[in-house]
Order: C-alpha cells, then sequence, then structure tokens
C-alpha cells in the first residue's frame, strides 16, 4: 500500500506520452504524412517520432494543491485515486488553465475519471463529471459539464475561434468512433460586445472534415456577424442581427434556415433589413461564402444598406426580393422576383435572372428580367 494523506504539491509538472496513429482511412504512406502533418499544426499539439512509433505529448504544467488523499498503488491492484480540495494545472493539449477545483480522480488503466465539483478557469465557474480515455487514439472524452458562469473563451482548446461572449449553459463532450469530438450544448444563453444568444447547439470538431453544427438552434439578440471570424474569413456585414436561426451540417455544407432583421452600422439611422432565408450555405476558403442554393422566400431591404455592399447599386428606397442565390458572394446569380418601393413613387416591379460579380473595381452586371414597369425617377 502506497497512500498519502494531506499532501501539498507546488510547481509540478507532468509529461504524458501517449501512443497516436494516423486514422485507418490513411492507407497509403502519403496520407499517413498528410494526417500527421494535419495534427501537427493543431494549436498545442506536439506529435514526435519514439522508438516504438509516434507519440502525442501532453504536458500537464505549473501543477499544485491539496490532496487529502493520494493512493498510488495498493495490493489489490486497485485504481490510482487523488481527492483534493484544491488543484491547478496548465494542459497543453487541449489548452486549458485550471485555477481551482474541487473533487477527485481515479485512473484506472488508460480510463481517467473525473468528478470535480467545484472547477474554476481564468473566467469561467464549472462542475464536471466523466471519463476521459488515454488510450491510443485518445484522449476520448465522456464528460458532463454544468456551467453557471462560462467565457467561451476559456474552451477554445476544444472548439477552436469560439467568439468572446460570457453566460451560462449545459455541455456534455463525446468523443465519437470516427474520433471527431460533439460538444453538444443546450440552455445557453451568453451574451458581450458582440451581442447575446440563447438556444442550443452541437459542435463537431476534430479531422479533416473542420467545425460542424448540429441542431443549432439560437435566438439572436443585436449579435454581430463578426462573431463567425474564428471560422469564417472576409465577412461582409458590420452591423447587428435579430432573429431566430437553424443550422445543421459541416461548414463547408451548411444547411440554414434564418429569419433575421439586419441593420447595417455604416448606414445612417440604421435602417432594418428583414431577411427570411433557407438553403444550403459553403463557408470558409478563399471565397468566404458561397450560395449553395439558398431560397429568399421573403425579404424587406434598405437599399442604402444594399449599397455598402453593392455600391453599383443606384436605387433609393426599399426593395422586397424573392428567388434563389447561387455561387458566391461577390459572384453570384439570383433567379426571382423584386419590388422596388421609394416613398410615393410609382412602384417597380421585375422578374427574372440577374448575375452580378463585384470583386472587381467595376461591378459587372447581365441580367435576363422582364419588367412591370420600370421606374428610375
Amino acid at each position: 500500500m502506497v497512500r498519502l494523506e494531506d499532501l501539498t504539491i507546488r510547481d509540478g509538472q507532468i509529461r504524458l506520452l501517449q501512443p497516436w496513429d494516423p486514422p485507418d482511412s490513411a492507407r497509403t504512406r502519403a496520407a499517413a504524412s498528410a494526417a500527421l502533418a494535419l495534427e501537427r499544426r493543431r494549436a498545442g499539439r506536439v506529435i514526435e517520432a519514439g522508438p516504438e512509433g509516434y507519440r502525442k505529448l501532453t504536458i500537464f504544467s505549473d501543477l499544485g494543491g491539496h490532496f487529502a488523499r493520494l493512493q498510488l498503488a495498493s495490493p489489490t491492484h486497485a485504481p490510482l485515486r487523488a481527492e483534493f480540495d484544491s488543484l491547478a494545472v496548465q494542459v497543453s493539449d487541449p489548452a486549458l488553465d485550471l485555477r481551482a477545483a474541487v473533487g477527485s480522480a481515479e485512473l484506472d488503466g488508460q480510463k481517467l475519471s473525473l468528478d470535480l465539483t467545484e472547477a474554476r478557469l481564468p473566467a469561467s465557474q464549472l462542475a464536471v463529471k466523466g471519463t476521459i480515455g488515454l488510450g491510443r487514439g485518445g484522449p476520448r472524452y465522456a464528460l458532463d459539464v454544468v456551467t453557471p458562469q462560462v467565457a467561451l473563451r476559456d474552451l477554445r482548446g476544444f472548439v477552436a475561434g469560439l467568439p468572446d461572449l460570457t453566460g451560462s449553459m449545459r455541455a456534455t463532450l463525446r468523443t465519437r468512433s470516427d474520433g471527431r469530438l460533439a460538444s453538444a450544448v443546450e440552455a445557453l444563453d451568453v451574451r458581450g460586445r458582440q451581442g447575446r444568444a440563447t438556444g442550443r447547439l452541437t459542435a463537431v470538431s476534430g479531422g479533416r472534415d473542420g467545425l460542424g453544427l448540429e441542431r443549432l438552434d439560437l435566438m439572436l439578440i443585436g449579435a454581430d456577424p463578426q462573431v463567425m471570424q474564428g471560422w469564417v474569413d472576409s465577412i461582409p456585414l458590420r452591423g447587428t442581427l435579430d432573429g431566430h436561426v437553424l443550422a445543421d451540417g459541416p461548414l463547408g455544407a451548411l444547411r440554414v434556415e434564418a429569419d433575421v432583421i439586419y441593420r447595417d452600422a455604416r448606414v445612417i439611422g440604421r435602417p432594418p433589413n428583414h431577411l427570411s432565408i433557407v438553403g444550403r450555405l459553403r463557408l470558409g476558403g478563399a471565397q468566404g461564402m458561397v450560395f449553395d442554393t439558398l431560397t429568399v422566400r421573403e425579404s424587406d431591404l434598405d437599399l442604402a444598406t444594399v449599397r455598402v455592399l453593392v455600391p453599383s447599386n443606384p436605387l433609393q428606397g426599399r426593395a422586397a426580393v424573392e428567388g434563389t442565390l447561387i455561387g458566391p458572394w461577390r459572384a453570384f446569380t439570383w433567379r426571382g422576383t423584386a419590388v422596388h418601393r421609394d416613398g410615393d413613387r410609382p412602384v417597380s416591379a421585375m422578374r427574372g435572372t440577374v448575375y452580378l460579380d463585384t470583386r472587381g473595381a467595376v461591378s459587372a452586371f447581365d441580367a435576363d428580367v422582364g419588367l412591370t414597369p420600370l421606374v428610375l425617377e
């Protein structure tokens, strides 16, 4: 029996080496090398060559705390067990800064069981219960988390790109059979300088597929579209969104349904723009956002706002647009109907197809439409 009681540890460090293998789908040497390079690009990820193959290195630094009991060995080969009333540690991968924790941990072979009744990150309070598998291909999470106070930036080691919002939520972290981490969030209520969001979602991360969203169902209140900047480059909107958003799928093929009001901060008076849409978007990459057949079911658009996004637009007033959008947001094709109103002036209506390319210094415009009537006064 090796058991320590009333133990205090200061400034400890643990180096954990776990076997690393490329995914089963990487069946050639080139594919395995590509998988290794992809892993090594992840923040905090260190994979080094060892005598028996590749190993993933995780460093637990600044380890300290008070342990009421620390059992290292027993005649019955019971698991290693620690009970503590204060524990602090910095973890390299996934990046985590645990400032204080109360609870217990048990290591049985390659399974680490946690029961943290209280845990504090730099700006978050939470309770955690579940297991972490430490074997080949790990870590594999099966954790339940309750966070009465959470700062999403504290969790970027698990889901990169999270916005700087604070609030509360319940979450479960589960590693799926394909090795991707599913972080299911319920009772989400977060807010900050970039607005407020309430609802639920599941973020799926890891592997070659990048970030995916499942069962996203959010109400947005004054939300800055730049909140997605951690995942999507070149977001053209500068203002706020209010309304209801549903989404499901990887960012590269995201199915969306939304009914929102957008107000652009660059337009005097920030007039409202109503959009009701359903369809698919491709987010990320060099083109930023691509309409992969997005249907505009209903809209009421302020044309001064449209002119910020499409400077060549000569019209004043408002437009009600319906139809479909296909292509990159800066070079798209629209098919449908539009009705233009400008105060007491006569109403214009249009039906047909328009191609608009705003990528160059001069916008390119190609239209095949019918007008009933066209009024430009």
